[in-house]
């Protein structure tokens, strides 16, 4: 159903998914449709207009597809953790070596 995403990120949604945090963001998001499409459910059993029915149980719907959809969405690669020299280099202050002369 979900072909492997671009290299390069699309969307907004696209590019916080890829980033390290990653996981933790699908995880999140992953909970709040789970919320909303419960809620959405709850409406559902207490009777609504036939309107209100057929948008609440579209919601249900689009909601059960986002989770679907990120449920299949890959996770990004494990980087792998800085050393202390990268650290340093990064901020600007690259390990000087100290050199004793005798």
């Amino acid at each position: 159903m979900f072909s492997a995403p671009p290299s390069t990120p699309i969307t907004d949604l696209e590019a916080r998914l890829a980033s390290p945090e990653g996981p933790t963001l699908r995880e999140s998001y992953r909970m709040q449709l789970a919320t909303l499409a419960e809620n959405a459910r709850a409406h559902l059993r207490l009777g609504l207009t036939h309107a209100h029915y057929h948008a609440c149980a579209a919601l249900v719907d689009a909601a059960e597809t986002a989770q679907a959809v990120l449920a299949e969405y890959p996770l990004p690669e494990p980087r792998p953790a800085p050393t202390h020299w990268d650290a340093q280099v990064a901020t600007g202050n690259p390990p000087i070596p100290l050199i004793f002369k005798r």
